[in-house]
């Protein structure tokens, strides 16, 4: 395994090192308590000759004179090889988070430095890629949990330009909600005033469609069930609103068994919702 170290000078010029992972360079590392880590970065050479990083997600907090010098001398004494890199700037930028999802369109944008749009091709390593709404943004469909890298290069020349990372994960179960409450008190006229069950996710930036598509509603009355239906889908029917309107203050909803199908085929379960009746 290789680890990535970056140091720069007081000049703006980067040392971008691949070192081995090997017992001295984890002790001198720990002995000064210095944390590097760096998922991905893309190093460019602008006309001036200075290197800069373009995206680092956690970057070197500070090294000391004395931490420098130390680096140095451990990239002569252990056979660091230094790199120069001169690839043109690349942009790949995406909302979510260096995180794509199975089973549906993820929108990314790329850009290369002194190149059109239209002059890249784009390769995945994992699932499909396609065009999206403009010559610079693409919609990436993985197919397997893990990893999955893409490559940009010239269409033209087929020159290797560069490649991204992404992490694959499922798409997250949303909750349930009515009236946007997953539980707890709420009135019969609130209730009465629904029309059904509502998908939500929670921390995630894009919209997802989840169809609900079946549930279990009962109402409790001092510990006995008065009343009792399954539902074939989201929305409330007339029988459910006319048992709605037998509630009275101190009575339990309980919709439970609800499962929906998310936007990658997969049937999920989710929460149930408890409510107690208070006018």
């Amino acid at each position: 395994m290789r680890s990535m170290i970056a140091t720069a000078s007081s000049m703006s010029v980067v040392l971008f090192c691949i070192v081995p992972k090997n017992k001295i360079f984890n002790e001198l590392f720990t002995t000064f308590q210095v944390q590097v880590y760096i998922r991905r970065c893309l190093l460019y050479v602008n006309r001036e000759a200075t290197c800069n990083f373009i995206y680092m997600p956690q970057l070197i907090s500070s090294l000391t004179k004395r931490i420098l010098k130390i680096l140095i001398i451990g990239t002569v004494l252990m056979g660091f090889v230094p790199l120069v890199a001169q690839s043109q700037r690349m942009v790949v930028s995406n909302a979510r988070m260096n995180v794509v999802y199975l089973g549906v369109p993820n929108p990314i944008n790329i850009a290369v430095e002194g190149y059109k749009c239209d002059a890249l091709t784009i390769a995945v390593d994992n699932g499909k890629v396609e065009m999206g709404s403009d010559k610079c943004s693409y919609l990436i469909y993985p197919e397997k949990h893990g990893r999955m890298s893409i490559a940009i290069s010239e269409k033209k020349s087929a020159k290797h330009l560069g490649t991204t990372e992404f992490r694959v994960k499922q798409v997250p179960d949303p909750e349930a909600t009515v009236a946007g409450k997953m539980g707890g008190v709420i009135s019969k006229a609130v209730l009465q005033a629904q029309e059904g069950i509502v998908t939500r996710l929670t921390c995630y930036d894009f919209d997802m469609r989840f169809s609900v598509t079946k549930a279990t509603i009962a109402i409790i009355r001092k510990g006995n069930t008065i009343y009792a239906e399954s539902l074939q889908g989201a929305v409330f029917t007339t029988k459910t609103k006319k048992g709605f309107q037998q509630l009275v203050d101190g009575d339990k909803v309980l919709i439970s068994d609800i499962r929906c199908q998310a936007p990658d085929a997969v049937m999920r379960a989710l929460n149930s919702i408890e409510f107690i009746i208070s006018n």
